[in-house]
């Protein structure tokens, strides 16, 4: 998608010591929903993925070629009932300080591959987020379960999210306490919160519009 635009104005997007990892990024490495359906999926690169966030880019791209890239996020349940967020830290690239689902990542084509199919590989990537995010094992998760798919609002983003709702058996203290040995930590800090402060925080707009809407739907099941 738009690879010739790309290739012509890589000098602009890349600085020179980062020309290096063009021809990686050229690879399709992630999974793009045309027009935003998930039974239209196709392969797409880094750096496609990277320019259809750009207003000035997307214009150019014919309507049939614009995708949005899939992503999961996902919520965690805790046996005492509390609802897992993510305060986004300042290091991440997108929404920083505001709230998200407990974790959340791009669905790529080597998960999709390996998994034997794209409904499998969603379902994949959300155990592995799980992981890397949260520090939690798929024998921690009782009940798996997607909620809605909902498209970023701003014109500039372009993720389709699929949203589940983790059930575990652990309490909201031994969640917290297994989030900080994460692996990708970094990305922010953990809290267990009472339905009330989820729905303070979202009359406030502190939480990111996917989060927003998928614990709409979980609170509506």
């Amino acid at each position: 998608v738009c690879l010739d635009w790309f290739m012509a104005n890589a000098s602009k997007c890349y600085n020179p010591e980062k020309m290096r990892r063009l021809a990686q990024d050229l690879l399709p490495n992630r999974i793009g929903a045309l027009r935003g359906r998930i039974s239209e999926c196709v392969p797409v690169s880094w750096a496609a993925f990277m320019q259809m966030i750009k207003p000035e880019a997307r214009e150019r791209i014919p309507e049939e070629e614009r995708f949005m890239v899939l992503a999961m996020i996902c919520l965690i349940v805790t046996s005492d009932k509390k609802l897992v967020l993510m305060r986004r830290s300042q290091e991440v690239t997108q929404y920083k300080g505001m709230y998200h689902l407990a974790a959340t990542g791009y669905v790529d084509t080597k998960t999709v591959s390996e998994a034997g199919g794209l409904q499998e590989g969603i379902i994949q990537t959300a155990f592995k987020e799980l992981k890397e995010e949260v520090n939690l094992e798929e024998c921690d998760i009782d009940e798996l379960r997607i909620v809605g798919a909902f498209k970023i609002g701003e014109p500039h983003r372009t993720n389709l999210d699929i949203a589940f709702v983790a059930k575990t058996k652990l309490c909201a203290k031994d969640v917290l306490a297994l989030s900080v040995g994460a692996e990708d930590s970094w990305e922010g800090k953990h809290h267990a919160l009472q339905s009330e402060e989820v729905i303070e925080l979202s009359n406030t707009s502190q939480l990111v519009p996917s989060a927003d809407g998928a614990i709409a739907a979980y609170r509506n099941l």
